[in-house]
């Protein structure tokens, strides 16, 4: 019996370490989705950060990106913001919701931080 609980906790040890959260000061990232739901942001240069595999079938893209994140706080989001730009920011963990989105179901990845501090320079 002892056998079987070693083994499980070990096989949920190494499926939870698979999951990509870690935070940094600033990345570069590109906007790939953005809807009255959500805003997608895909990381361009850390791979640390990020889902991987997530499907966008929003619109019939049924594209894949890896390294993506959902903002959490999509109304603190510059309203220039464009599907397509590069953006340089510095995340961090969600810390509740003050917007009100609209209720539509787009599928938006699960993963959530917030985004400051976005420039459309690289970061000093």
């Amino acid at each position: 019996m002892k056998f079987w609980i070693l083994t499980v906790t070990i096989i949920l040890g190494v499926i939870g370490g698979c999951k990509k959260v870690a935070l940094t000061n600033c990345v570069k990232g590109k906007v790939v989705r953005i809807t009255c739901a959500s805003t997608v942001i895909q990381i361009l240069d850390n791979d640390t950060l990020g889902v991987d595999g997530w499907l966008d079938h929003y619109g019939g893209n049924n594209i894949y990106y890896d390294n993506v994140f959902s903002t959490a706080n999509k109304c603190d989001l510059p309203s220039n913001l464009n599907q397509g730009d590069i953006i340089w920011f510095t995340i961090d963990s969600p810390n509740g919701g003050r917007c009100m989105v609209c209720a539509m179901n787009d599928d938006h990845p699960g993963l959530m931080f917030n985004v400051k501090n976005i420039s459309s320079s690289p970061c000093p």
